[in-house]
């Protein structure tokens, strides 16, 4: 019986026995795996495949490795970073205790808050982030001695460089934090420049940079390196390279570290730590000036330790140094993994090398204490010797009858020549012998054409390997974040539902493909022989907004299509109406019935009645869109239809209009494209056959009124009526009588929407976002407030309910909530930070808001008392045309035709409203405004000053606000590393003006 099973059938055992029974009573083979559980059902599910994220397989070399410590350098860091293991681990607690305190005398800051807490400012800090990360990955190193894990080498990354130091005994504790202390506060002060990753080694690099003012700073693996300079410098030199087809990478600093440009803080550094008492290192340390091991005599050089903050950074010779002496295990001893990825892509990298990861990334969602603990299991797998007694909590094990290990079954019987059937088995048995019949070879499991090709495919394209092993990770494959977010859009246009965020959580092809058919399976609601709904449905907290503004009734949505050739009105009746029938959320009715709103879901029967009209005028379209949207205001709310739909045979064009009530803006994508599948099949006189829809639509709306009861729902009341919002004023004038709305526009060429759009890419943030805070910068210009509270739609579809599958769910999901938006005084950067986390704050995609505001009556009198936001922002994306890929069916997209985004009903529920949106390669700003409460100058400036912003971020050489807290190390991974990984090597935010005093 395999252990698994038998774990899973014996829950009264302690794990704390199985581990010793196996780690003591057992010969250690090649062939290893770890797992990390705290139960024996969670151990027996560890077990079931090696590609559980609690369980790590490998293959452990004929020679014993060593172990080398590679410590990251600032900008690894994050806000909470090991604050699991410091609530969990009291000797981890202790080490990180002894390093924060005396750095907190130093700097005059709780440096054991700025670790632990959620806080970005905090952690963004220069000297703040270098003495945390010190304290963690002195603290780490610490922790693991007791388990038997002890470096043989050791290798820092710029200020990593210090801890490996004092790991290696150079420089005592004491006076490795007043050394670490100095040269953070030294750091902030530098002059001001810039840095440039080229695609060029060092040689070619240097000619290119004789004569530019421009120096060498840092060389991290071959091929590419970093300069820096004064940033007029820095940017011909860019130019230059471009015209030369060299490609180059601007770094998000606001300095030029290595390099003369730090020459006067290198000085200070040195006489502060002239006193400091250095020794020969104990262990043997790599040095990132000359990139080779670090001799007694430079170790106490204290002008070498002055000299490391100018000179460049030579990480990829320290890791090509440390590679050559035989089979190493490098354990990143610090947040992330950049340095084992960068360590992976040395041309010294071979197979008998290992690295370990001991905390997690910060989009992992793994416990900090579970990716430490599978950290030594990993160590052991890689046939590192450790000591497990410390790690079984002071409990006396006792040894416990466990299955013997699985060995693999190898057949040595001689098969007969002959086989039964077609004559005797042999010559005795009367007659003539008859012609042996060989025994075929065992042919070799043919692999299920689904999920797991189509993404080993994907794996082995993107990741440059031919033949992707399912259980091999990710990462150690040398993925990062970008290649994340390739794979997901690859693998949703081959028809896979996921997310970039579901390769952190499954990390390889077997665990990803399980985890993605699992999320498809019928329990989810994607099985075809799911029934109809129909009756009533609850409203949804959009839907009641949406429902208390007086013109409402005119928020419906026109689409216009053209099927080229014959257009057949029976076929299009036939294939519109089965498209209803299968969807739910098209069947919606509503009334208006004793002062209360009712919603019900209309039998699939009733049809939708298409209109035929015998015209080929060229106005014909334009005024029976109008006719259609007439009807649907008529008796919407009287239980009409919300859906009405009209064909032009004559022109081939078709004509739908739906109330917003209905759909969502994934919901029109999947109508169009169900409509194309069914208007191709009926037109072909064929049977029309769709896939089947997956969750009802009424699920989701009855879980989302359900979270009305929720207590963690309860506990946002703090969040969405606080006193910051309390106190806005609102530069809107009142008004009396109808409104007068109006649009003032303005559009970003191709070039600036491109660029844009680059700068979005390199941010890892959605458009939205720098819309937004382009929309803060443009509301201080012109009314002088700072603050400004606007609505924003959410995407409830992104929103887990277990069970719950809506990706061919048609139905309104959106979601509406306040977002307080703000530039600090400092611009776009101020305004691009505080907006990554205003919504970095917003749990569940806004429902909560919506859920306490319309169906929670307690906290709704709360929300009154906090003033209604003045704006609407609505990122559209590319229109529904453009994205729902009509390329295989008949319909296409009608010429001429105004866009939905600018012929539905705007300033629903606000004075004004910034709708976004992008068609051939532009991207449109429509400001709509109620020009009883605003002046037409004032909203022009406004929508002009935030396409300036746009284009001022599209111009910008990368995010003006880091995506991670960012380093001015020199440390980087050039071109082929992502953005974040720039960030956790380079970059350092610019300082605000409260540091600066």
């Amino acid at each position: 019986m395999p252990l698994g099973a038998h774990l899973a059938g014996a829950p009264e055992l302690r794990l704390v026995d199985v581990a010793a029974t196996l780690a003591d009573g057992r010969r250690a083979h090649a062939h290893r795996r770890a797992v990390v559980a705290r139960t024996p059902a969670e151990a027996a599910e560890a077990l079931a495949g090696a590609a559980h994220p609690r369980s790590h397989t490998a293959l452990a070399p004929e020679k014993q490795p060593t172990v080398a410590f590679l410590m990251p350098g600032q900008g690894a860091q994050y806000p909470g970073m090991t604050a699991g293991l410091h609530r969990h681990d009291a000797l981890f607690r202790e080490h990180l205790v002894e390093c924060a305190e005396p750095f907190s005398d130093a700097l005059g800051t709780d440096v054991l808050a700025a670790i632990l807490a959620d806080d970005e400012e905090l952690s963004r800090r220069t000297d703040l982030a270098q003495a945390a990360l010190f304290s963690v990955e002195y603290a780490l190193a610490r922790r693991l001695e007791p388990w038997g894990i002890r470096p043989q080498a050791l290798a820092g990354h710029s200020v990593g460089e210090y801890t490996a130091a004092c790991l290696a005994g150079v420089v005592d504790l004491p006076d490795a934090v007043r050394m670490v202390a100095a040269r953070g506060r030294l750091m902030r002060q530098a002059p001001p420049g810039a840095m440039l990753s080229v695609r060029l080694g060092e040689a070619a690099v240097a000619e290119e940079l004789s004569g530019s003012g421009v120096e060498l700073a840092a060389l991290n693996e071959p091929g590419g390196c970093v300069v820096a300079g004064p940033a007029d410098a820095v940017e011909r030199l860019a130019e230059r390279l471009t015209a030369r087809g060299v490609a180059s990478t601007r770094l998000h600093t606001a300095h030029a570290f290595h390099t003369s440009a730090v020459q006067e803080a290198a000085d200070r550094f040195a006489a502060e730590i002239a006193g400091v008492r250095l020794r020969p290192p104990r262990i043997p340390l790599l040095s990132g000036v000359t990139g080779t091991w670090m001799t007694d005599t430079e170790a106490v050089d204290h002008d070498r330790w002055a000299r490391q903050l100018r000179e460049p950074v030579r990480f990829g010779a320290a890791v090509t140094a440390l590679l050559a002496e035989g089979p190493r295990v490098l354990v990143e001893t610090g947040p992330g993994r950049t340095l084992t990825t960068l360590a992976r892509r040395s041309t010294a990298w071979g197979p008998e090398h290992r690295t370990v990861q001991t905390v997690r990334h910060p989009s992992e969602p793994r416990e900090d204490v579970d990716v430490l603990t599978l950290a030594l299991g990993a160590l052991w797998a890689a046939g590192v010797d450790v000591d497990w007694r410390p790690a079984r909590g002071g409990r006396t094990p006792r040894k416990v009858s466990l299955p013997g290990y699985p060995f693999r079954p190898d057949r040595h019987w001689i098969e007969s020549a002959y086989v039964t059937g077609g004559g005797p088995r042999s010559s005795a048995s009367g007659g003539g012998p008859s012609a042996p019949v060989p025994v075929p070879e065992p042919r070799p499991e043919t692999p299920t054409v689904g999920t797991r090709a189509v993404l080993t495919a994907i794996w082995s394209d993107l990741l440059g390997v031919p033949d992707v092993p399912p259980d091999a990770n990710f990462f150690d494959l040398r993925g990062d974040s970008l290649i994340a977010v390739q794979l997901a859009s690859r693998a949703t246009k081959a028809g896979l539902t996921m997310s970039p965020q579901d390769v952190f959580t499954h990390q390889t092809v077997a665990e990803l493909a399980d985890a993605l058919d699992a999320a498809a399976a019928p329990e989810t609601g994607r099985s075809p022989a799911r029934e109809r709904w129909t009756g009533p449905v609850p409203l949804t907290p959009a839907q009641l907004r949406l429902l208390q503004e007086p013109r409402s009734k005119d928020f419906h949505v026109p689409l216009v299509l053209q099927i080229p050739g014959a257009l057949a009105p029976q076929a299009l009746d036939e294939a519109l109406n089965a498209v209803v029938a299968l969807h739910d959320g098209l069947r919606l009715r509503v009334r208006h019935r004793d002062g209360l709103w009712e919603q019900e879901v209309a039998d699939p029967t009733r049809r939708v009645p298409l209109l035929v009209v015998d015209s080929d005028e060229p106005d014909a379209a334009p005024r029976v869109a109008e006719e259609l949207g007439r009807a649907v205001a008529a008796d919407c709310y009287a239980g009409g239809p919300l859906l009405r739909a009209a064909c032009l045979p004559r022109s081939g064009l078709v004509i739908l209009v739906l109330h917003h009530l209905l759909v969502d803006i994934a919901s029109e994508r999947l109508l169009l494209q169900d409509l194309n599948t069914a208007c191709g099949q009926a037109l072909a006189g064929s049977p029309v056959e769709l896939s089947p829809a997956t969750t009802a639509w009424p699920e989701w709306a009855a879980r989302v009124t359900a979270l009305a009861a929720e207590p963690d729902v309860h506990a946002e009341r703090a969040l969405w009526a606080g006193e910051r919002r309390k106190a806005l004023r609102s530069a809107t004038r009142s008004a009396t009588g109808e409104a007068d709305v109006r649009c003032a526009q303005a559009v970003l060429d191709a070039a600036d929407t491109a660029a844009l759009q680059a700068f979005q890419r390199g941010r890892r943030a959605p458009l939205d976002e720098t819309l937004l805070a382009a929309v803060a910068v443009a509301h201080r210009h012109v009314t002088g407030e700072d603050a400004v509270l606007a609505d924003i739609e959410g995407h409830g579809r992104a929103v887990p309910f277990p069970g719950l599958d809506l990706t061919r769910t048609i139905g309104p999901c959106t979601t509406v909530y306040p977002v307080l938006l703000s530039t600090g005084g400092r611009g776009l950067d101020g305004a691009l930070a505080r907006t990554r986390d205003a919504l970095h704050e917003i749990p569940r995609q806004g429902l909560g808001h919506g859920v306490l505001a319309r169906l929670h009556a307690p906290t709704a009198a709360l929300l009154a008392e906090v003033p209604e936001p003045e704006l609407m922002v609505s990122y559209l994306g590319a229109l529904s045309y453009d994205t729902a890929g009509l390329d295989d069916g008949p319909l296409r997209p009608a010429p001429g035709v105004v866009p939905a985004a600018r012929s539905a009903a705007a300033c629903l529920g606000n004075p004004m409203e910034l709708r976004c949106w992008l068609s051939a390669d532009r991207l449109h700003l429509d400001w709509w405004y109620d020009a009883r409460r605003h002046e037409e100058a004032s909203v022009r400036e406004l929508v002009e000053r935030t396409a300036t912003a746009l284009r001022e971020a599209g111009r910008s050489t990368g995010p003006t606000e880091p995506t991670a807290p960012t380093e001015p190390d020199g440390s980087g991974g050039w071109d082929a590393l992502t953005d974040d990984e720039f960030a956790v090597l380079f970059s350092e935010p610019r300082r605000s003006e409260k540091d600066s005093r």
